[in-house]
């Protein structure tokens, strides 16, 4: 189960960053557009990791080893 937390950890950490990242070059605009990359980059970070956290039929990775 350690490796669970650890990927846990890691997108926390990726998800932050990717924050702090749409921050700074939403801020090159205004605030505005600050705020909303600031959200939207983790967002579209997740969305695109969920289909890989499930394996055919339903499963995930992990419980076809």
């Amino acid at each position: 189960m350690r490796w669970r937390i650890d990927v846990v950890e890691v997108a926390a950490q990726q998800v932050v960053a990717l924050a702090c990242y749409g921050a700074v070059l939403g801020s090159f605009h205004s605030v505005l557009m600050a705020l909303t990359s600031a959200v939207k980059l983790p967002l579209l970070f997740l969305v695109t990791l969920a289909p890989s956290w499930r394996g055919p039929c339903g499963r995930s990775s992990a419980a076809r080893e």
